[in-house]
């Protein structure tokens, strides 16, 4: 309900009494350890909504969220920042190669299935394979010299 787009101001004191009921039903049920510093912060969103409008408008969680992703890439405490554009940019040009290779046949996989089980051998004629041969011993360089022109 806190998180709508359209509240109605009448309903803002029923919210408030609902919140706090239930925060201490939680400490009826749960240990003092359950509750962070979070958790009573709950029983000030009615009052935020009160003076400055829709959650919606202002909230964080996202961000805050992303951040929480982004600290994640820090190797070096002293200089986190660093570590947090390192890893930002691997990431991105790793997401780019995947993206780039996806397009790409794979080197080493025959395509459409095609392996070496049904090959076959074709064996040539002798003239074809002598020609083979002169056109080889033609071309090579070692060769020339005991050629005649």
């Amino acid at each position: 309900m806190i998180h709508s787009k359209v509240i109605n101001p009448k309903v803002l004191d029923s919210w408030q009494k609902d919140i706090i009921m239930s925060l201490c039903q939680l400490e009826m049920y749960f240990p003092p350890s359950f509750f962070n510093v979070m958790v009573p912060l709950v029983s000030h969103i009615v009052g935020e909504i009160n003076f400055c409008g829709p959650i919606f408008l202002r909230y964080m969680y996202p961000f805050e969220r992303y951040m929480g992703f982004l600290k994640g890439y820090v190797r070096n405490r002293s200089q986190p920042e660093g570590g947090i554009v390192e890893g930002n940019a691997s990431e991105e040009v790793i997401d780019f190669c995947t993206d780039y290779l996806a397009r790409v046949n794979n080197i080493g996989i025959p395509f459409g299935g095609i392996g070496t089980i049904g090959i076959f051998f074709i064996t040539p004629e002798y003239d074809e394979l002598q020609n083979a041969y002169f056109f080889v011993l033609k071309n090579l360089t070692a060769v020339s010299p005991y050629m005649s022109t």
